[in-house]
């Protein structure tokens, strides 16, 4: 439980907060990018993973009912198929998969979250963030055409044998 013994009620709700604030953070992009999955799906999503496992400590610690992992798994499954109403093909061409996965991080955030996780939570925000802007410029055609031109590749002699 992240190091917790004892978590109270109040404790969880405030997990539960933090985990739609840091799904909110990657769900931004998704509707930025008007992508079908917005910023309230990414939060409810969150939340309501927090939500599941929170419930899970509380009835474990106070009647020793409950098997969080057991709970994680049905979240995923269940966050899963959520996911997958998000990925289209048409034709030869498959969409949504970047939504899909991020729903399913977020999943994952609140599980962290609710767990009493924080940086992990943090942590899997930050990279979200990182991969869904920084890989846009990093993959960018003129991202490379620039490099090329600003390193450009020299031979010497000893090269044109290899």
């Amino acid at each position: 439980m992240g190091g917790d013994d004892v978590v109270e009620e109040w404790v969880i709700a405030i997990r539960i907060c933090g985990a739609a604030a840091l799904a909110a953070i990657v769900g931004f992009e998704r509707e930025a990018s008007k992508k079908p999955a917005c910023v309230k799906m990414h939060m409810l999503v969150a939340a309501s993973a927090a939500t599941f496992v929170g419930v899970a400590l509380l009835n474990t610690q106070k009647w020793q009912l409950g098997d969080v992992n057991r709970v994680a798994a049905g979240v995923a499954s269940g966050v899963g198929f959520l996911g997958a109403g998000t990925i289209a093909k048409k034709e030869m061409q498959v969409s949504g998969l970047i939504t899909a996965a991020g729903i399913w991080l977020v999943a994952g955030i609140g599980f962290a979250v609710a767990n009493g996780y924080w940086y992990i939570g943090v942590l899997a925000t930050a990279l979200a963030v990182v991969i869904q802007f920084g890989f846009f410029w990093f993959l960018s055609p003129t991202f490379w055409k620039d490099m090329v031109q600003k390193f450009p590749t020299t031979t010497t002699e000893d090269d044109k044998d290899d």
